[in-house]
């Protein structure tokens, strides 16, 4: 980026995730602006526009796809929207982020691809955890041998923000199934990533979902039923020859995160 005489102009549609999450990290980069926000009513773009300090608000998503003084397109909105916003960006002769998960099922996925390859762009699905520090450190160390033969890898990522569901959380609609999310989807693809990343191709997976809260207090004495998924145990086979187990959950208790360990011939990481 340092080389180019302009700076990439970016457009995020979604004031909610994407203004608190996407627009501070596109800020965080060299040669990146953020010039545009996208929500789906005039009143609410105007008002992230003012809150964000971002010049131009957009309530019609075509409009800012279209708009000639963008380069990106970011889309962090709800996921079954999402094809239809890649697509016209892509359209539009935009490169396009797309946060997982990213797609409701992998035809759409596949179409998505598809079209970026016919418009020549760039289409990136942002995996969030597999930039992170201790990540990128264990590959380098695995790659150098740390580990030798990897005999067995576990990879959990437990959350609770829905148990209960957290004051102001925004994102009651996760419990509507047909909404392309859960936590094997949201938390689960994440992992995925991270595993490829540092151990390679899944050769094999045996896995069950479970949904332990059917209904939400999602304030007091006001209750939502959940239709999704919000917890997963899974077994692994890795091409390598290594087990691994993975699991995750939104409604875990006291929250214990995102780990992975692994074990071989010559160490543990």
């Amino acid at each position: 980026m340092s080389s180019r005489s302009k700076p990439l102009r970016v457009g995020v549609i979604s004031a909610n995730w994407g203004g608190m999450v996407h627009v501070p990290a596109w800020r965080a980069l060299d040669g990146v602006e953020v010039r545009a926000i996208c929500t789906s009513r005039r009143e609410t773009a105007e008002k992230a526009s003012r809150d964000l300090q971002i010049d131009r608000p957009f309530w019609d998503f075509r409009q800012m796809c279209a708009d000639p003084a963008l380069d990106i397109i970011d889309v962090g909105t709800n996921p079954m929207l999402r094809q239809d916003m890649v697509a016209a960006a892509l359209a539009g002769g935009k490169h396009v982020v797309n946060q997982m998960p990213f797609a409701m099922d992998a035809a759409a996925g596949q179409a998505m691809l598809d079209q970026a390859h016919a418009e020549n762009r760039v289409g990136v699905v942002a995996a969030s955890v597999v930039g992170l520090p201790q990540l990128r450190m264990m590959k380098k160390m695995i790659e150098e041998g740390a580990l030798g033969e990897v005999f067995q890898i576990h990879a959990h990522w437990q959350l609770g923000y829905l148990n209960p569901v957290l004051p102001n959380f925004s994102y009651v609609w996760f419990g509507e199934p047909g909404r392309g999310v859960s936590a094997t989807r949201n938390q689960g693809s994440h992992l995925v990533h991270a595993l490829l990343e540092l151990f390679g191709p899944i050769q094999s997976v045996m896995a069950e979902t479970r949904t332990f809260t059917p209904r939400w207090e999602i304030a007091p004495g006001v209750f939502k039923d959940n239709g999704t998924d919000d917890t997963m145990s899974g077994l692994l086979r890795f091409e390598n020859g290594a087990l691994g187990t993975m699991s995750t959950s939104w409604v875990a208790s006291d929250s214990p995160g995102f780990w992975i360990e692994a074990f071989g011939r010559d160490g543990y990481l």
